[in-house]
Order: structure tokens, then sequence, then C-alpha cells
């Protein structure tokens, strides 16, 4: 079979260090070589990908959102106990719950609820919640956590960010990751006030990211395997429970090709990629998209291949060296998130693709300025990078002159 000249090399020569997933797994390897405890829910690559609509394939990636990549370290709960009671999650071992209920209604009204401190506020004056505030600000949600309405924070604290590798917030906090990052802390928020008395057992949380926590009870958990460690830790708007472990969203855990293979498998999703990935695995790209980091990949539909012209599809099918020179095109070396998608964008192609705004929201223009494609979607997070997807394909100009010259 011809194989693309675009290959694993031709895109890793444009890798930066490795992405916040490459790191934890590294991080978790290590440990296991040491001989630390790990969770038996840890993520493990698959090596045989997608095998479609058979009910008794397991699908590659986890599909549970805060999947944990997380050693289980056991650690000394501080302050107040929290055990399961009859009526949800109770507190024993600092104060009464009358008496806290008390302490709470005298300092409302002695200050007035207005001048109670927001949850951000609030956090900021806890130094174990010191790196959640720090990254909170880095990634601009600062504002959301002081002027939401009837928010829940579960806060990892210093200790729970102490078990990643050092590279993971390094990395998250470099600039060039915040959406990442973005998306990272708002899976530890809920869109709703929860306090102890309203955790039930399997209770499942919305959270501010489009993300589902789990709550389970006995001990107290979120995603099964990271304690509750502090309950109740109220502001004007909204509460903070304390966690001893950070969550890791899908964005953390699947690369690009991994989503676009989640993405076509389930029903929900209103787009599925099953083309672009057929063709990546044809030109040998596919270990290239999932390795590269970070990446942006423009990403055509399904439909968009099926509106295509089928002379030139044909054409791509035999002639597999344009056809990686096609699939090259829609990518581009870096985070290029939305509000970066104006002006000229370099690809691995080597061609550049004007982007700006239009009738439609963002184009996508050829040299000739006509639209070459409208972006319908931007800034799925990925672990590698970020997707944005297109309704139809970026073929460069001499692929297509090539094209037309054997009509």
């Amino acid at each position: 079979m011809q194989v693309s000249e675009f290959d694993v090399e031709h895109l890793k020569q444009f890798n930066t260090p490795i992405s916040p997933k490459e790191q934890i797994l590294r991080h978790r390897h290590k440990h296991d070589e040491n001989g630390s405890r790990t969770s038996d829910s840890s993520y493990s690559e698959s090596e045989d990908g997608p095998k479609g609509s058979d009910d008794t394939t397991k699908a590659p990636i986890p599909l549970r959102p805060g999947y944990a990549l997380r050693g289980i370290i056991s650690e000394e709960i501080e302050g107040a106990v929290v055990k399961e009671g009859e009526q949800g999650i109770e507190r024993t071992g600092v104060n009464d719950e009358q008496e806290l209920k008390a302490e709470e209604e005298s300092v409302v009204e002695a200050l007035g609820e207005d001048d109670i401190s927001n949850i951000f506020d609030v956090a900021s004056g806890k130094e174990e919640l010191s790196d959640f505030v720090k990254a909170s600000e880095i990634a601009g949600i600062d504002g959301i956590l002081s002027d939401g309405e009837s928010l829940t924070i579960f806060a990892p604290t210093n200790k729970a960010f102490a078990k990643q590798p050092d590279e993971f917030l390094q990395t998250y906090l470099s600039g060039d990751w915040n959406k990442h990052l973005e998306d990272f802390l708002l899976s530890h928020v809920a869109n709703s006030r929860v306090e102890s008395g309203d955790l039930t057992n399997e209770m499942q949380v919305e959270l501010l990211n489009e993300d589902v926590l789990l709550v389970t009870l006995d001990p107290p958990e979120i995603d099964d395997d990271i304690n509750i460690t502090s309950l109740d830790i109220n502001g004007a708007n909204g509460v903070i429970h304390e966690i001893d472990s950070v969550r890791l969203p899908l964005s953390s855990i699947l690369n690009v090709v991994e989503f676009l293979e989640l993405a076509t498998m389930l029903d929900d999703i209103p787009y599925s990629f099953s083309s672009f990935l057929e063709y990546s695995t044809l030109t040998n790209l596919t270990d290239a998209f999932a390795t590269a980091s970070p990446i942006t990949l423009f990403i055509p539909t399904d439909e968009a291949f099926e509106n295509s012209n089928e002379g030139l599809l044909t054409y791509l099918g035999e002639n597999i060296n344009s056809l990686g020179k096609v699939l090259a095109n829609h990518a581009t070396a870096g985070n290029v998130y939305s509000d970066q998608l104006d002006g000229d964008i370099q690809t691995y192609e080597g061609n550049a693709l004007a982007v700006g705004s239009g009738s439609k929201g963002i184009e996508i223009m050829s040299a000739s300025d006509e639209i070459q494609a409208n972006v319908i979607s931007t800034d799925v997070i990925a672990s590698n990078g970020v997707i944005h997807i297109i309704d139809s394909l970026l073929v460069p100009a001499d692929i297509l002159k090539t094209f037309n010259n054997k009509l």
C-alpha cells in the first residue's frame, strides 16, 4: 500500500513538550514501578480502536466523565470527620450541627447578607486552596466564581494538586492552554448549590463544563475514589466542599483522535467523523494526530465528505500522497482557540488558511477569497489540543489544479 509522506515523523517535528495527559500517564507509570498503590480503574490505551456497533465490543476509551487517572493515596481528614447519615452526609468531630447553623446565622445577622464574601473570596482566604485560587485567576474564571449565583465548588486542596506530576500544572498555567485549564477547573464547579444535607448516594451533579460528577456515600466520595475531606464552607453565592484529589475531565483524558472516535460512536452528538478517521488511517496520520502536542484540527464532518465532489474523492482515494496533503491541510501546530481564529493560520501542509468572521460566523477562505468552509462548532478541547468542526474539506489549490487538469 502506498503511504503518504506526511507520516508520523512529519507531524512529530512540530511537537512541543508532552501533553498533560502524557505527563499524567508517565507519572502513574513511575509510581507503579516504585510499588505505589494505584487505582484499579486507571486509564489504559487500547491498540484496536473502535470496533463498530457490535454490542460485545467495549470502547477503547473511558465513556464516563471524570474517569480517574489518579493513584489512591491515603490521607487523614483534617477538621470535620465526614460520614454517611440516614439523610445523606453529616459532619461530626468539630461542632454540633446546631451550633454550626447558629454560628452561620449569627454571622449573617451581624454582617448583613450583602456583606458575606462570595465563594471565590472565601476560597482565597484559605491557604490550603491557594493552588486552586491561583489557577482560577489565570484561567479567568474568578469572575464566574465571584459573580455566579448558587454554585458549588468541589475544590481540590494543595495536597490534591501535589499528587499530579509537576509538569501538569506548569503546562496548564503556561498561558498556552487556557481553555484547557478553564475546562479542567470548571469540572469542579456545579451550577447549583449542593450542601452536605443534599448529597445522596449515586447522586449525579451537573457541572459548569457540562460534565457530570458522581457522588457516592459510605465513605463520602466523588467519582468513586476522590474523598470529600471538608464540607459546607459557605459563601454568599454558594458553598465549597474540599476534596483530596483533582478531577480529570474528558478534555484531560482523550486526545483529539480518541475524541473523534468517541463522538462518532455516540448517538447524542450531532456530528460523526468516520470518514476523516478512515482517511487518516489510510494515510498513516492517525498516530501523528494523536501524539502531536499541542495541535489544532479543523475537522470536516461525514456530511462534509458526502457533499464533496465525488470525482475528487475518488481521485484522492487513488492518490494517497495527495490525500495525506489534504488531511495535513486541516491541522496546525499549537492550541488555536476560537478567539484566535482571525488572520492567516499556517497548516502542516505548508498552506496559510485565511480565517475570519463572516455572515455565517467564522469562515475559512481560499486564496481567491472564496469561502472554503464554515466553522460550525468551536473549541472542542482534547488532551493534546483543540478541535474546530467545519462543513467542507480544505483542499489545497495545487491539488485542486492537478485534479482539474485530469478531467
